[in-house]
């Protein structure tokens, strides 16, 4: 368990302590426990804020499903997976944007229910979302980690049963190790003029 899981565990004992203690000093004074949001009674938002932050930063620690394959010592093989789960948050931050936009008869404008906005345009919406998505991880993930050279190919690309899978060839930086130059002979050759040489240049 992580130091940001035990604080938020422990937050959480803390609001529930101080819910039990606020419920009993109400009863005390014979307020009832129906009473306690009427006498203005709050209990700090800190658990609230830290459970905001604590999701928000387990979404961005989330890894992109990325493997690699050499395929010759200067081109490799990089594929991509994600499932419907990964891409939810995208796909309905989509279908609310576009519902503000799409007019439909008999709706007022940014008012067409999303469930029939997916049932007419879902399946192109997605595939919008889906095509940025991947562009994001080649330009986010790959590129600064491999450093493609040369032109990137997109060799396939499926969304099947709600699992993408994309396959990238890249151009790669071939691997080699500098010699010091000091450490390196050559072997000069050197050739003795004749006299018969010589005299043949001097003939022409």
């Amino acid at each position: 368990m992580t130091r940001k899981s035990v604080i938020y565990q422990a937050l959480i004992q803390l609001q529930s302590a101080i819910t039990a203690r606020v419920a009993e000093l109400v009863d005390a004074l014979d307020l009832g426990s129906s009473t306690l949001n009427s006498v203005g009674v709050r209990v700090p938002p800190l658990v609230l804020l830290f459970q905001s932050y604590y999701l928000s930063n387990q979404q961005k620690q989330k890894q992109v499903d990325i493997s690699v394959q050499d395929l010759t010592s200067v081109d490799k093989e990089i594929t991509v997976k994600a499932n419907r789960e990964d891409l939810a948050s995208k796909f309905d931050k989509a279908f609310k944007k576009y519902q503000k936009e799409i007019q439909m008869p008999g709706f007022r404008p940014g008012r067409v229910p999303v469930g029939l906005i997916k049932k007419r345009f879902g399946k192109e919406i997605e595939l919008e979302e889906i095509n940025t998505y991947v562009q994001e991880v080649y330009e986010k993930d790959i590129v600064p980690e491999h450093e493609p050279v040369g032109e990137t190919q997109m060799t396939d690309m499926s969304w099947e049963d709600d699992q993408l899978e994309v396959t990238f060839k890249i151009g790669a930086k071939p691997e080699f190790e500098l010699t010091d130059l000091e450490k390196i002979s050559v072997d000069k050759m050197v050739h003795d003029v004749t006299d018969e040489e010589v005299d043949e240049e001097v003939e022409r």
